[in-house]
């Protein structure tokens, strides 16, 4: 179950990531860029760092 909900969270992670930068590169290519890989970073880096927490406190 922890797995599919890993799953989900990348997958939301690389969706927002597509929409931010298709949204922002019609302005600011770069900026778009830098807003692509922060949303990209967190959710390699945050996301898994929160479910670990997260089973944590259940237990």
């Amino acid at each position: 179950m922890e797995i599919l909900k890993a799953i989900a969270y990348a997958g939301f992670g690389l969706l927002m990531y597509k929409i931010a930068s298709a949204f922002l590169s019609n302005f600011f290519p770069v900026l778009a860029g830098i807003v692509g890989l922060s949303l990209l970073f967190w959710a390699v880096e945050v996301l898994p760092g929160a479910i670990r927490r997260g089973k944590k406190n259940k237990l």
